[in-house]
């Protein structure tokens, strides 16, 4: 009796292992694995101090709280969703650290299963054949291509930083969107064949824009997968232009529209947070192409050579196109973009996964530049999984083309590779286990860096080491003149020591470079005084009321108010005194020593 006769055929393990839960479930503890250092983490001083530690609006689920939630766009950010999940941490388990880091750990392994599905779709569109006739292969190269994007040490920044979170969480519902949209929009066809999918794609985007807006590419990315590889829109000649392909553009109307509404709110999220986005006089067109280029080239030298990798590639103080990093990145994109024009017709899988990179990169390549990195290794995390799925396309190709000799070796070395990948992502999600060790490792790394020396300087003051917390500042302030916060601690260093002088001197830079700038005026003000020039101190002190008032709800300060008043009654122009004491009686932050003046 043959095979096929058989009453009870012989089961194949490995069809077994290519169904069910068992793969996607295996990249995802592959996934969690690999950045289990930053469980031993806390919260770092960049940003996750002032977003978790010094704020209550996220602590509970009342409605005030959900409110703050769904209104504030706290450090420049609109992510509703994302402090959601944070309220519901703190419900279970307070600032526990360890909660928080866990749950980032999750989402990164949902991630990681969510870019398996994705692989098998994607590379069973492009390749129907080899994926038919190879089931095994099929999922062993997107176990691949899902784990070459999940155990990569560029995924440490949005995996072990807590503030990240937004980004884990808008790629986990942008990700579920996507597979929506392909079980929608089937291969061939301008038609979509379930509208339950292509609604649950809509709003699962909507989802993502909630938690961060990453998203807002969202339609060039599904259109660049109609072209290839689901060929709903036909690519040769006019036919994307054609009456057939109309269905195809309309569907897309819908997260166009999110999309808009999307960059809209995170620009003016972005520019409700003081000194957050530069002006063109800060940061010129030029200067933003250069960025835009080096960005472009960044994450695809680092992918490929992931080593050096630093918490902040900081902004130049001043852009030179001729520097050679700039150069070198405007030439690579350049030459990228006559190879990928001469052989997109050869190579249709390049160019698509060009395309979605370009996309997902776009809106933080610095064309509308907010805060001061020049790139980051977070803006990594969805725009190179093309890249990813790339490789396992490769690894498919090769499977049906290769004896099975070569075939298990080439699969063999893309398990090599990822044994490399997940040792280096533990040593880097290592680096983000406390402040210091986070910012000695970002200098480590040849990345020259002020934000990392005025935060080191900033430990060394906590630890009553004033020699080293100056020397720090310094050298952050000869790398960028401009830093504000460096100004702003090297005076109060200096006043620490007497040396009032330098310490005025010091206010006046950070008076001019910080934004805003109330608490360098009142550390003007006040060091003014100790120098007995009260008369001078009051110009300070009322530009401080000034500035602080027009700060806005969540950058407002009382402070300014109450050494304001009690300087104008040491004057003798006590109604005046009386009137910002009151004003600063009436803030819980400094009732106590306002009645305490106007007391006396």
């Amino acid at each position: 009796m043959s095979k096929e006769d058989s009453p009870h055929p012989v089961r194949d393990p490995g069809r077994a292992w290519s169904s069910g839960l068992a793969w996607p479930l295996a990249v995802a503890a592959l996934a969690y694995a690999a950045f289990t250092p930053a469980l031993r983490g806390g919260f770092v001083s960049y940003d996750d101090v002032d977003l978790f530690v010094h704020n209550g609006g996220f602590r509970g689920l009342g409605a005030r709280n959900l409110e703050w939630m769904f209104t504030t766009t706290r450090m420049g950010h609109y992510a509703p969703l994302t402090w959601l999940s944070h309220a519901v941490e703190f419900a279970g388990f307070g600032l526990d650290p360890a909660a928080f880091h866990r749950t980032n750990l999750l989402l990164h392994a949902l991630n990681a299963a969510c870019v398996f599905l994705l692989a098998v779709r994607l590379l069973a569109a492009a390749r129907p054949r080899e994926a038919s006739e190879h089931p095994l292969a099929l999922k062993l190269a997107a176990a691949a291509a899902a784990c070459l994007f999940a155990v990569h040490p560029l995924r440490a920044e949005s995996v072990a930083w807590i503030t990240e979170r937004r980004g884990l969480l808008g790629s986990l519902f942008l990700l579920l969107a996507l597979l929506a949209y392909l079980r929608a929009c089937p291969r061939g066809s301008a038609a979509v064949s379930s509208r339950g999918a292509y609604a649950a794609s809509v709003l699962l985007l909507v989802l993502s824009l909630l938690s961060k807006g990453l998203g807002m590419a969202f339609v060039g990315m599904v259109v660049v997968l109609d072209f290839y590889p689901l060929r709903r829109i036909p690519a040769a000649s006019a036919g994307w232009r054609s009456p057939a392909a109309r269905p195809v553009w309309i569907q897309k109307i819908p997260f166009l529209l999110l999309g808009l509404v999307s960059a809209a709110i995170s620009a003016w999220a972005a520019r409700s947070a003081a000194g957050t986005v530069l002006t063109l006089e800060q940061w010129g067109p030029l200067a933003r192409a250069g960025q835009a280029a080096f960005g472009l080239a960044f994450y695809v030298r680092k992918t490929l050579h992931p080593l050096h990798l630093a918490a902040v590639v900081e902004l130049p103080y001043r852009f030179d196109p001729t520097e050679p990093r700039f150069l070198a990145s405007a030439l690579a994109v350049l030459l990228a973009i006559v190879l990928l024009a001469a052989t997109r017709r050869r190579w249709p899988a390049l160019a698509a996964a060009s395309a979605a990179y370009a996309l997902a990169l776009a809106p933080v390549l610095g064309l509308l530049q907010a805060g001061p990195q020049l790139v980051a290794d977070r803006y990594s995390y969805l725009a190179c999984i093309p890249w990813a799925l790339l490789a396992g396309g490769g690894l498919l190709a090769a499977s049906a083309r290769c004896r099975p000799i070569a075939t298990s070796a080439l699969f063999a070395a893309a398990g090599v590779a990822v044994i490399a990948l997940f040792r280096l992502s533990l040593a880097q999600a290592a680096t983000w286990v406390d402040t210091q060790t986070l910012w000695e490792h970002a200098i480590a790394a040849g990345e020259p860096s002020s934000v990392a020396y005025v935060n080191l300087g900033s430990l060394h003051a906590e630890a009553g080491d004033s020699d080293a917390a100056i020397e720090s500042y310094r050298a952050a302030l000869r790398l960028r003149p401009d830093q504000g916060l460096a100004w702003f601690d090297l005076g109060i260093q200096y006043a620490a020591r007497g040396r009032l002088e330098e310490a005025v001197q010091a206010d006046r830079e950070a008076c001019r470079t910080l934004k805003p700038a109330y608490k360098a005026l009142v550390n003007l003000g006040v060091h003014l005084d100790r120098l007995g020039r009260l008369d001078e101190a009051l110009e300070p002190f009322r530009a401080a009321v000034a500035d602080a008032d027009a700060a806005g709800p969540e950058l407002y300060s009382p402070v300014p108010h109450l050494v304001l008043g009690a300087a104008l009654r040491r004057q003798g122009l006590d109604a005046e005194g009386r009137r910002h004491l009151q004003i600063a009686a009436a803030s819980p932050e400094t009732r106590a020593e306002a009645l305490r003046e106007l007391s006396r």
